[in-house]
Protein backbone atom coordinates (compact mmCIF):
# COMPACT_ATOMS: atom_id res chain seq x y z
CA UNK A 1 0.00 0.00 0.00
CA UNK A 2 2.92 2.27 0.20
CA UNK A 3 3.87 2.55 -3.04
CA UNK A 4 -0.72 3.44 -4.01
CA UNK A 5 -0.01 6.06 -1.05
CA UNK A 6 3.04 7.48 -2.69
CA UNK A 7 1.59 7.87 -5.80
CA UNK A 8 -1.79 9.93 -4.30
CA UNK A 9 1.01 12.45 -2.79
CA UNK A 10 2.73 12.94 -6.29
CA UNK A 11 -0.87 13.33 -7.95
CA UNK A 12 -2.01 15.66 -4.97
CA UNK A 13 0.77 18.31 -6.67
CA UNK A 14 -1.38 18.28 -9.64
CA UNK A 15 -4.93 17.47 -8.40
CA UNK A 16 -4.46 20.72 -5.64
CA UNK A 17 -6.17 23.74 -6.94
CA UNK A 18 -3.28 26.16 -8.10
CA UNK A 19 -3.28 30.07 -7.97
CA UNK A 20 -3.85 31.15 -11.68
CA UNK A 21 -2.88 34.12 -12.73
CA UNK A 22 -5.56 36.72 -13.69
CA UNK A 23 -5.54 36.66 -17.89
CA UNK A 24 -6.92 39.66 -19.59
CA UNK A 25 -8.11 40.83 -23.38
CA UNK A 26 -6.73 44.37 -23.22
CA UNK A 27 -3.19 45.41 -23.25
CA UNK A 28 -3.23 48.84 -22.02
CA UNK A 29 -4.24 49.09 -18.10
CA UNK A 30 -7.35 51.15 -17.96
CA UNK A 31 -8.67 53.32 -15.18
CA UNK A 32 -12.20 54.36 -15.05
CA UNK A 33 -11.95 57.22 -16.55
CA UNK A 34 -9.80 55.31 -19.58
CA UNK A 35 -13.22 52.98 -19.82
CA UNK A 36 -15.35 56.01 -19.63
CA UNK A 37 -13.64 57.68 -22.89
CA UNK A 38 -13.99 54.42 -24.82
CA UNK A 39 -17.85 54.01 -23.94
CA UNK A 40 -18.06 57.77 -24.90
CA UNK A 41 -16.00 57.08 -28.60
CA UNK A 42 -18.07 54.14 -29.23
CA UNK A 43 -21.10 56.33 -28.68
CA UNK A 44 -19.86 59.13 -31.02
CA UNK A 45 -18.25 57.04 -33.94
CA UNK A 46 -19.69 54.69 -35.79
CA UNK A 47 -16.66 54.29 -38.11
CA UNK A 48 -15.19 52.66 -34.62
CA UNK A 49 -17.89 50.30 -33.76
CA UNK A 50 -17.62 49.08 -37.09
CA UNK A 51 -14.09 48.56 -36.98
CA UNK A 52 -14.37 46.60 -34.20
CA UNK A 53 -17.07 44.15 -35.72
CA UNK A 54 -14.58 43.55 -38.70
CA UNK A 55 -11.78 42.82 -36.05
CA UNK A 56 -14.36 40.74 -34.29
CA UNK A 57 -15.26 38.76 -37.79
CA UNK A 58 -11.82 38.08 -38.89
CA UNK A 59 -10.07 38.16 -36.18
CA UNK A 60 -12.07 36.92 -32.98
CA UNK A 61 -10.47 40.01 -31.49
CA UNK A 62 -13.38 42.93 -31.96
CA UNK A 63 -13.48 45.96 -29.21
CA UNK A 64 -10.55 44.76 -26.67
CA UNK A 65 -8.07 45.17 -29.83
CA UNK A 66 -9.28 48.74 -30.85
CA UNK A 67 -9.68 49.79 -27.36
CA UNK A 68 -6.42 49.31 -26.67
CA UNK A 69 -4.85 51.25 -30.04
CA UNK A 70 -7.16 53.83 -28.87
CA UNK A 71 -5.63 53.93 -25.26
CA UNK A 72 -2.06 54.14 -26.90
CA UNK A 73 -2.84 57.28 -27.67
CA UNK A 74 -4.91 58.87 -25.37
CA UNK A 75 -3.29 57.81 -22.07
CA UNK A 76 -0.61 60.06 -21.84
CA UNK A 77 1.85 56.94 -20.15
CA UNK A 78 0.21 53.94 -21.27
CA UNK A 79 0.83 51.15 -19.03
CA UNK A 80 1.06 47.45 -20.82
CA UNK A 81 0.44 44.61 -19.08
CA UNK A 82 2.85 41.26 -19.19
CA UNK A 83 2.62 39.27 -22.05
CA UNK A 84 1.89 35.99 -19.65
CA UNK A 85 -1.47 37.89 -18.32
CA UNK A 86 -2.62 38.20 -21.50
CA UNK A 87 -5.32 36.13 -22.40
CA UNK A 88 -4.81 33.13 -24.68
CA UNK A 89 -5.30 34.31 -28.40
CA UNK A 90 -4.59 37.71 -27.45
CA UNK A 91 -0.96 37.75 -27.97
CA UNK A 92 -0.65 39.63 -31.18
CA UNK A 93 -2.38 42.19 -29.78
CA UNK A 94 0.40 42.65 -27.17
CA UNK A 95 3.03 42.43 -29.79
CA UNK A 96 1.14 45.34 -31.59
CA UNK A 97 0.53 47.69 -28.67
CA UNK A 98 3.90 47.22 -27.43
CA UNK A 99 5.76 48.01 -31.14
CA UNK A 100 3.18 51.38 -31.17
CA UNK A 101 4.49 52.08 -27.87
CA UNK A 102 8.30 51.80 -28.28
CA UNK A 103 8.17 53.59 -31.23
CA UNK A 104 9.36 57.06 -31.17
CA UNK A 105 6.92 58.58 -33.66
CA UNK A 106 4.33 57.62 -31.12
CA UNK A 107 5.59 60.45 -28.62
CA UNK A 108 5.06 62.72 -31.95
CA UNK A 109 1.63 61.26 -32.40
CA UNK A 110 0.93 61.73 -29.21
CA UNK A 111 1.26 65.47 -28.14
CA UNK A 112 -1.67 65.71 -30.87
CA UNK A 113 -3.68 63.07 -29.14
CA UNK A 114 -2.95 62.65 -25.75
CA UNK A 115 -6.53 63.21 -24.15
CA UNK A 116 -8.39 64.73 -27.28
CA UNK A 117 -10.93 62.16 -28.05
CA UNK A 118 -11.62 62.93 -31.50
CA UNK A 119 -7.79 62.69 -32.73
CA UNK A 120 -7.23 59.40 -30.34
CA UNK A 121 -10.34 57.78 -32.37
CA UNK A 122 -8.71 59.43 -35.78
CA UNK A 123 -5.28 57.83 -35.32
CA UNK A 124 -6.69 54.80 -34.18
CA UNK A 125 -8.91 54.66 -38.21
CA UNK A 126 -5.22 55.40 -39.49
CA UNK A 127 -3.74 52.57 -38.50
CA UNK A 128 -6.26 50.27 -38.40
CA UNK A 129 -5.38 49.32 -42.25
CA UNK A 130 -2.03 47.94 -41.34
CA UNK A 131 -2.88 46.31 -38.30
CA UNK A 132 -5.26 44.16 -40.08
CA UNK A 133 -2.51 43.60 -43.13
CA UNK A 134 -0.14 42.99 -40.48
CA UNK A 135 -2.51 40.52 -38.25
CA UNK A 136 -3.10 38.40 -41.62
CA UNK A 137 0.17 37.47 -42.26
CA UNK A 138 0.78 36.39 -39.38
CA UNK A 139 0.41 32.75 -39.65
CA UNK A 140 3.26 31.38 -37.77
CA UNK A 141 1.74 33.24 -34.88
CA UNK A 142 -1.81 32.09 -35.53
CA UNK A 143 -0.06 28.57 -35.79
CA UNK A 144 1.41 28.63 -32.86
CA UNK A 145 -1.37 30.15 -30.88
CA UNK A 146 -3.93 27.38 -31.75
CA UNK A 147 -1.15 24.55 -30.82
CA UNK A 148 -0.46 26.50 -28.01
CA UNK A 149 -4.30 26.25 -27.17
CA UNK A 150 -4.34 22.53 -28.12
CA UNK A 151 -1.52 22.17 -25.54
CA UNK A 152 -3.58 23.50 -22.67
CA UNK A 153 -6.53 21.22 -23.75
CA UNK A 154 -5.03 18.31 -23.60
CA UNK A 155 -3.16 19.33 -20.43
CA UNK A 156 -6.53 20.03 -18.74
CA UNK A 157 -7.58 16.30 -20.15
CA UNK A 158 -4.68 13.94 -18.50
CA UNK A 159 -5.41 16.30 -15.54
CA UNK A 160 -9.26 15.31 -15.26
CA UNK A 161 -7.76 11.62 -16.35
CA UNK A 162 -5.39 11.48 -13.03
CA UNK A 163 -8.18 13.07 -11.37
CA UNK A 164 -10.59 10.14 -12.00
CA UNK A 165 -7.47 7.47 -11.11
CA UNK A 166 -7.03 9.18 -8.19
CA UNK A 167 -10.71 8.72 -7.02
CA UNK A 168 -10.61 5.26 -7.99
CA UNK A 169 -7.50 4.79 -5.87
CA UNK A 170 -9.20 6.67 -2.89
CA UNK A 171 -12.04 3.70 -3.51
CA UNK A 172 -9.75 0.70 -3.07
CA UNK A 173 -7.05 2.29 -0.59
CA UNK A 174 -6.23 -0.43 2.71
CA UNK A 175 -8.86 -2.65 0.79
CA UNK A 176 -7.99 -5.18 -2.08
CA UNK A 177 -5.15 -5.63 -4.78
CA UNK A 178 -3.98 -2.13 -5.49
CA UNK A 179 -2.21 -3.19 -8.28
CA UNK A 180 -4.59 -2.27 -10.66
CA UNK A 181 -4.96 1.39 -9.43
CA UNK A 182 -1.29 1.57 -9.20
CA UNK A 183 -0.23 1.04 -12.75
CA UNK A 184 -3.45 3.56 -14.05
CA UNK A 185 -2.57 6.24 -11.59
CA UNK A 186 1.53 5.50 -12.94
CA UNK A 187 -0.05 6.08 -16.27
CA UNK A 188 -2.31 9.57 -15.34
CA UNK A 189 0.91 10.78 -13.74
CA UNK A 190 3.09 10.62 -17.22
CA UNK A 191 0.51 11.40 -18.94
CA UNK A 192 -0.14 14.89 -16.89
CA UNK A 193 3.87 15.66 -17.33
CA UNK A 194 4.25 15.05 -20.96
CA UNK A 195 0.42 16.92 -21.38
CA UNK A 196 2.02 19.92 -18.88
CA UNK A 197 5.61 20.29 -21.05
CA UNK A 198 4.47 20.37 -24.07
CA UNK A 199 2.24 23.49 -22.78
CA UNK A 200 4.98 25.25 -21.53
CA UNK A 201 7.01 24.52 -25.34
CA UNK A 202 4.12 25.52 -26.72
CA UNK A 203 3.44 28.78 -24.55
CA UNK A 204 7.50 29.49 -25.38
CA UNK A 205 6.61 29.07 -29.33
CA UNK A 206 3.85 31.53 -28.64
CA UNK A 207 5.98 34.46 -27.02
CA UNK A 208 8.41 34.03 -29.72
CA UNK A 209 5.87 34.27 -32.45
CA UNK A 210 5.13 37.43 -30.58
CA UNK A 211 8.73 38.66 -30.42
CA UNK A 212 8.88 37.77 -34.25
CA UNK A 213 5.78 40.06 -34.76
CA UNK A 214 7.39 42.98 -32.87
CA UNK A 215 9.96 43.06 -35.05
CA UNK A 216 8.58 42.38 -38.60
CA UNK A 217 5.58 45.35 -37.60
CA UNK A 218 7.93 47.43 -37.35
CA UNK A 219 7.99 49.74 -40.45
CA UNK A 220 4.48 48.90 -41.19
CA UNK A 221 3.17 50.28 -38.02
CA UNK A 222 5.81 53.24 -38.21
CA UNK A 223 4.71 54.55 -41.45
CA UNK A 224 0.39 54.46 -40.53
CA UNK A 225 1.68 56.41 -37.72
CA UNK A 226 3.80 59.37 -40.01
CA UNK A 227 0.34 59.63 -42.24
CA UNK A 228 -1.56 59.81 -38.97
CA UNK A 229 0.58 62.22 -37.75
CA UNK A 230 0.57 64.16 -40.96
CA UNK A 231 -2.75 64.07 -41.79
CA UNK A 232 -3.71 65.22 -37.84
CA UNK A 233 -1.35 68.55 -38.51
CA UNK A 234 -2.77 69.59 -41.79
CA UNK A 235 -6.33 69.24 -40.03
CA UNK A 236 -5.33 71.26 -37.21
CA UNK A 237 -3.70 73.73 -39.49
CA UNK A 238 -6.87 73.80 -41.01
CA UNK A 239 -8.95 74.56 -37.89
CA UNK A 240 -6.48 77.32 -37.04
CA UNK A 241 -6.71 79.19 -40.57
CA UNK A 242 -10.33 79.45 -39.94
CA UNK A 243 -9.89 80.70 -36.04
CA UNK A 244 -11.49 77.15 -34.71
CA UNK A 245 -9.47 76.95 -31.45
CA UNK A 246 -8.25 74.05 -29.94
CA UNK A 247 -10.31 74.71 -26.93
CA UNK A 248 -13.63 74.66 -29.30
CA UNK A 249 -12.60 71.85 -30.96
CA UNK A 250 -12.40 69.84 -27.65
CA UNK A 251 -15.72 70.37 -26.86
CA UNK A 252 -17.51 69.08 -30.35
CA UNK A 253 -18.76 65.85 -30.71
CA UNK A 254 -17.09 63.11 -32.79
CA UNK A 255 -19.22 63.33 -35.68
CA UNK A 256 -19.41 67.20 -35.82
CA UNK A 257 -16.04 67.58 -35.86
CA UNK A 258 -15.50 65.00 -38.26
CA UNK A 259 -18.19 66.74 -40.62
CA UNK A 260 -16.64 70.34 -40.21
CA UNK A 261 -12.90 68.97 -41.10
CA UNK A 262 -14.34 67.21 -44.10
CA UNK A 263 -16.06 70.09 -45.49
CA UNK A 264 -12.78 72.30 -44.83
CA UNK A 265 -10.77 69.65 -46.52
CA UNK A 266 -12.65 70.14 -50.08
CA UNK A 267 -12.85 73.61 -49.13
CA UNK A 268 -11.40 75.48 -52.45
CA UNK A 269 -9.21 77.24 -49.86
CA UNK A 270 -7.88 74.49 -48.04
CA UNK A 271 -4.42 73.98 -49.71
CA UNK A 272 -4.07 77.70 -48.89
CA UNK A 273 -4.77 77.22 -45.08
CA UNK A 274 -1.27 78.07 -43.94
CA UNK A 275 -1.23 80.89 -45.46
CA UNK A 276 -4.14 81.87 -44.01
CA UNK A 277 -3.16 81.01 -40.92
CA UNK A 278 0.49 82.76 -41.15
CA UNK A 279 -1.43 86.07 -42.08
CA UNK A 280 -4.19 85.34 -39.07
CA UNK A 281 -1.26 85.59 -36.64
CA UNK A 282 0.78 87.96 -38.05
CA UNK A 283 -2.19 90.25 -37.67
CA UNK A 284 -2.41 89.10 -34.01
CA UNK A 285 0.98 89.95 -33.24
CA UNK A 286 0.39 93.28 -34.22
CA UNK A 287 -2.48 94.49 -32.47
CA UNK A 288 0.13 93.45 -29.41
CA UNK A 289 2.41 96.19 -30.59
CA UNK A 290 -0.67 98.88 -30.57
CA UNK A 291 -0.53 101.91 -27.88
CA UNK A 292 -1.88 101.60 -24.35
CA UNK A 293 -4.82 103.06 -23.42
CA UNK A 294 -3.81 105.62 -20.64
CA UNK A 295 -1.04 107.00 -21.96
CA UNK A 296 -2.43 108.85 -24.74
CA UNK A 297 -1.27 113.07 -23.77
CA UNK A 298 1.15 114.49 -21.41
CA UNK A 299 -0.94 116.72 -19.33
CA UNK A 300 1.87 118.23 -16.32
CA UNK A 301 4.56 116.58 -14.24
CA UNK A 302 5.03 114.59 -11.35
CA UNK A 303 6.48 112.70 -8.82
CA UNK A 304 6.99 108.80 -9.38
CA UNK A 305 9.17 105.95 -9.69
CA UNK A 306 8.47 105.32 -13.06
CA UNK A 307 11.62 104.81 -15.35
CA UNK A 308 9.00 104.91 -18.02
CA UNK A 309 7.92 108.62 -17.38
CA UNK A 310 11.35 110.34 -15.45
CA UNK A 311 12.24 112.90 -17.40
CA UNK A 312 14.93 113.37 -19.32
CA UNK A 313 17.03 115.84 -17.32
CA UNK A 314 16.56 113.47 -14.66
CA UNK A 315 18.71 111.12 -15.88
CA UNK A 316 21.33 114.18 -17.46
CA UNK A 317 21.47 115.82 -14.55
CA UNK A 318 22.57 112.10 -12.30
CA UNK A 319 25.41 111.49 -14.88
CA UNK A 320 27.16 115.02 -14.38
CA UNK A 321 28.46 113.77 -10.75
CA UNK A 322 28.88 110.63 -8.33
CA UNK A 323 26.76 113.13 -5.87
CA UNK A 324 23.67 113.59 -8.57
CA UNK A 325 24.24 109.61 -8.95
CA UNK A 326 23.10 108.55 -5.41
CA UNK A 327 20.68 111.16 -5.23
CA UNK A 328 19.05 109.68 -8.44
CA UNK A 329 18.79 106.44 -6.51
CA UNK A 330 17.65 107.63 -3.40
CA UNK A 331 14.98 109.46 -5.25
CA UNK A 332 13.62 106.47 -7.47
CA UNK A 333 13.59 104.42 -4.27
CA UNK A 334 11.42 107.08 -2.93
CA UNK A 335 9.15 107.74 -5.99
CA UNK A 336 10.58 111.60 -5.81
CA UNK A 337 12.08 111.66 -9.40
CA UNK A 338 10.25 114.23 -11.67
CA UNK A 339 7.73 112.18 -14.24
CA UNK A 340 5.16 112.97 -17.23
CA UNK A 341 1.71 112.80 -15.69
CA UNK A 342 -0.47 111.11 -18.92
CA UNK A 343 -4.14 111.04 -19.12
CA UNK A 344 -5.96 108.13 -21.16
CA UNK A 345 -8.32 109.21 -24.19
CA UNK A 346 -12.06 108.30 -23.24
CA UNK A 347 -12.55 105.15 -25.46
CA UNK A 348 -16.20 105.13 -26.74
CA UNK A 349 -17.88 102.53 -28.81
CA UNK A 350 -16.70 102.30 -32.20
CA UNK A 351 -19.18 101.79 -35.31
CA UNK A 352 -18.71 98.77 -36.93
CA UNK A 353 -15.58 97.22 -39.13
CA UNK A 354 -16.77 96.72 -42.57
CA UNK A 355 -15.42 94.24 -44.93
CA UNK A 356 -16.17 94.85 -48.83
CA UNK A 357 -14.64 92.32 -50.52
CA UNK A 358 -14.23 91.96 -54.12
CA UNK A 359 -15.50 88.81 -56.01
CA UNK A 360 -15.64 89.65 -59.35
CA UNK A 361 -14.30 87.12 -62.19
CA UNK A 362 -10.82 88.71 -62.16
CA UNK A 363 -10.06 87.98 -58.58
CA UNK A 364 -9.15 84.18 -59.29
CA UNK A 365 -5.38 85.81 -61.63
CA UNK A 366 -3.05 84.39 -59.31
CA UNK A 367 0.78 86.04 -58.26
CA UNK A 368 3.80 84.77 -59.43
CA UNK A 369 3.81 82.16 -56.27
CA UNK A 370 0.73 80.76 -57.60
CA UNK A 371 -1.58 82.70 -55.16
CA UNK A 372 -5.21 83.88 -56.41
CA UNK A 373 -6.50 87.63 -55.55
CA UNK A 374 -9.65 85.94 -54.15
CA UNK A 375 -7.37 84.27 -51.19
CA UNK A 376 -5.33 87.38 -50.08
CA UNK A 377 -8.93 89.51 -50.10
CA UNK A 378 -10.65 86.84 -48.00
CA UNK A 379 -7.64 85.75 -45.79
CA UNK A 380 -7.49 89.68 -45.17
CA UNK A 381 -11.15 90.05 -44.59
CA UNK A 382 -10.73 87.05 -41.50
CA UNK A 383 -7.85 89.51 -40.22
CA UNK A 384 -10.55 91.96 -40.04
CA UNK A 385 -12.79 89.92 -38.42
CA UNK A 386 -9.86 89.20 -35.79
CA UNK A 387 -9.83 92.62 -34.98
CA UNK A 388 -13.39 93.46 -34.99
CA UNK A 389 -13.54 90.56 -32.35
CA UNK A 390 -10.40 91.37 -30.28
CA UNK A 391 -12.17 94.75 -29.88
CA UNK A 392 -15.67 93.89 -29.85
CA UNK A 393 -16.70 95.56 -32.60
CA UNK A 394 -19.57 94.56 -34.57
CA UNK A 395 -18.34 93.14 -38.37
CA UNK A 396 -20.22 93.02 -41.66
CA UNK A 397 -18.71 90.70 -44.28
CA UNK A 398 -19.90 92.09 -47.74
CA UNK A 399 -19.28 90.23 -50.88
CA UNK A 400 -19.69 91.71 -53.82
CA UNK A 401 -19.25 92.43 -57.88
CA UNK A 402 -21.20 94.08 -60.62
CA UNK A 403 -23.55 96.82 -59.21
CA UNK A 404 -26.34 94.05 -58.63
CA UNK A 405 -24.19 91.54 -56.86
CA UNK A 406 -23.52 92.31 -53.20
CA UNK A 407 -24.34 89.63 -50.40
CA UNK A 408 -23.63 90.57 -47.19
CA UNK A 409 -23.00 88.22 -43.50
CA UNK A 410 -23.40 90.02 -39.97
CA UNK A 411 -20.92 89.37 -36.75
CA UNK A 412 -22.41 91.14 -33.90
CA UNK A 413 -19.09 91.81 -31.63
CA UNK A 414 -16.92 90.03 -34.35
CA UNK A 415 -18.81 86.53 -32.92
CA UNK A 416 -20.33 83.88 -35.51
CA UNK A 417 -20.30 80.37 -36.06
CA UNK A 418 -18.20 78.84 -38.41
CA UNK A 419 -20.96 77.87 -40.83
CA UNK A 420 -22.17 81.20 -41.94
CA UNK A 421 -17.64 82.09 -41.89
CA UNK A 422 -17.39 78.99 -44.38
CA UNK A 423 -20.15 80.36 -46.48
CA UNK A 424 -18.69 83.49 -46.49
CA UNK A 425 -15.50 82.68 -47.38
CA UNK A 426 -16.80 80.36 -50.49
CA UNK A 427 -19.72 83.03 -51.82
CA UNK A 428 -18.18 84.00 -55.60
CA UNK A 429 -20.35 86.09 -57.74
CA UNK A 430 -17.70 86.09 -61.09
CA UNK A 431 -19.19 89.16 -62.40
CA UNK A 432 -17.49 92.91 -62.80
CA UNK A 433 -16.44 95.17 -59.95
CA UNK A 434 -18.62 98.13 -58.79
CA UNK A 435 -17.36 100.21 -55.47
CA UNK A 436 -20.95 102.52 -55.73
CA UNK A 437 -23.13 99.26 -54.63
CA UNK A 438 -21.18 98.27 -51.82
CA UNK A 439 -20.07 101.83 -50.43
CA UNK A 440 -23.47 102.34 -50.24
CA UNK A 441 -24.31 99.17 -48.44
CA UNK A 442 -21.66 100.34 -46.08
CA UNK A 443 -23.55 103.53 -45.82
CA UNK A 444 -26.78 102.47 -44.79
CA UNK A 445 -24.90 99.71 -42.31
CA UNK A 446 -23.23 102.99 -40.11
CA UNK A 447 -26.07 105.26 -40.85
CA UNK A 448 -28.13 102.29 -38.68
CA UNK A 449 -25.65 102.25 -35.99
CA UNK A 450 -25.61 105.64 -35.79
CA UNK A 451 -29.16 106.06 -34.79
CA UNK A 452 -27.98 103.94 -31.35
CA UNK A 453 -25.16 106.45 -30.66
CA UNK A 454 -22.43 104.15 -32.07
CA UNK A 455 -20.04 106.42 -34.23
CA UNK A 456 -16.69 105.76 -35.84
CA UNK A 457 -16.78 103.10 -38.47
CA UNK A 458 -14.70 101.98 -41.00
CA UNK A 459 -15.12 100.26 -44.35
CA UNK A 460 -12.09 98.27 -46.03
CA UNK A 461 -12.75 98.26 -49.81
CA UNK A 462 -10.66 95.19 -50.84
CA UNK A 463 -10.76 95.25 -54.79
CA UNK A 464 -8.44 93.84 -57.64
CA UNK A 465 -10.50 96.26 -60.15
CA UNK A 466 -10.43 100.00 -61.30
CA UNK A 467 -13.80 101.27 -61.11
CA UNK A 468 -14.96 105.04 -61.88
CA UNK A 469 -17.88 106.57 -59.87
CA UNK A 470 -20.42 109.28 -60.68
CA UNK A 471 -19.88 112.80 -59.71
CA UNK A 472 -23.22 112.98 -58.47
CA UNK A 473 -23.02 109.72 -56.23
CA UNK A 474 -19.51 110.46 -54.84
CA UNK A 475 -20.88 114.20 -54.13
CA UNK A 476 -23.84 112.93 -51.74
CA UNK A 477 -21.21 109.33 -50.43
CA UNK A 478 -18.73 112.48 -48.99
CA UNK A 479 -21.85 114.18 -47.23
CA UNK A 480 -23.04 110.99 -45.86
CA UNK A 481 -19.17 110.17 -44.53
CA UNK A 482 -18.86 113.43 -43.06
CA UNK A 483 -21.67 113.12 -41.24
CA UNK A 484 -21.64 109.27 -40.12
CA UNK A 485 -17.86 110.47 -39.41
CA UNK A 486 -16.41 107.17 -40.85
CA UNK A 487 -13.40 106.38 -42.82
CA UNK A 488 -12.85 104.41 -46.19
CA UNK A 489 -9.60 102.15 -46.45
CA UNK A 490 -8.78 101.33 -50.05
CA UNK A 491 -6.82 98.67 -50.79
CA UNK A 492 -5.45 97.57 -54.62
CA UNK A 493 -5.01 93.61 -54.55
CA UNK A 494 -2.69 91.84 -56.72
CA UNK A 495 -2.30 94.93 -59.09
CA UNK A 496 -1.04 98.57 -59.57
CA UNK A 497 -4.33 100.03 -61.00
CA UNK A 498 -4.84 102.47 -59.02
CA UNK A 499 -4.72 105.55 -61.44
CA UNK A 500 -7.51 103.95 -64.03
CA UNK A 501 -9.82 104.29 -61.45
CA UNK A 502 -11.24 106.06 -58.11
CA UNK A 503 -10.21 104.17 -55.53
CA UNK A 504 -7.71 106.56 -54.26
CA UNK A 505 -10.78 109.19 -54.52
CA UNK A 506 -12.86 107.20 -52.23
CA UNK A 507 -10.87 106.10 -50.40
CA UNK A 508 -9.17 107.98 -46.80
CA UNK A 509 -5.96 106.06 -46.84
CA UNK A 510 -4.52 103.47 -49.86
CA UNK A 511 -2.55 100.03 -49.93
CA UNK A 512 -1.21 98.36 -53.08
CA UNK A 513 -0.38 94.59 -52.38
CA UNK A 514 0.83 92.66 -55.65
CA UNK A 515 2.43 89.54 -53.69
CA UNK A 516 0.72 87.69 -51.32
CA UNK A 517 3.48 86.08 -49.27
CA UNK A 518 4.14 88.49 -47.22
CA UNK A 519 1.74 87.83 -43.79
CA UNK A 520 2.57 91.29 -42.71
CA UNK A 521 1.80 93.23 -45.36
CA UNK A 522 -1.52 94.91 -43.64
CA UNK A 523 0.09 95.58 -40.36
CA UNK A 524 -0.51 99.50 -41.16
CA UNK A 525 -4.19 98.77 -41.31
CA UNK A 526 -4.28 96.41 -38.37
CA UNK A 527 -2.95 99.32 -36.62
CA UNK A 528 -5.18 102.00 -38.17
CA UNK A 529 -7.99 99.89 -37.14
Amino acid sequence: MGLLKDLRQKAAQWLTPQAKVPTYKNVVVQQNIDRRVIERAFEESKYLVNLADKFEDKFGLGQGLVADLMQAFWQTSPTVRPLSEMHAGYERNHAVISDILTSPLVQELRSITNHDVYSSIMATLSVADSVEKFFEAQDELAQAQEEAKKAAESADKAVEALSSCDEQADLIDGYGDPTAAQEALECALEDVEVASQCQQQAEQAVQRAVGQCAANMDRTIRVAMEQAKDDLMVELETFHAWGINDGELQKMPFQERYDLAQKLKSNRFAKFAKLIGRRRLAATAMRTKKTQYGRDEVIDVEFSGDLERVLQSEFILSCLDERFEAEFVEKLVENRLLSRKFIGAEHLERGAIIALCDTSASTTTTDKHGIPREVWIKATALCLLDQAKHDKRDFVWVSFSSENQIQEWYFPKGEGSITQLIECVEHKWNGGTSYEAPLNRGVRILAGQALRDIKNGDQVLITDGACKVNETWFDDFRLKKDSLGFRVFGIMCGTDRVGDGDLALVSDTIQIAEEFSDPNDISGLIRQL
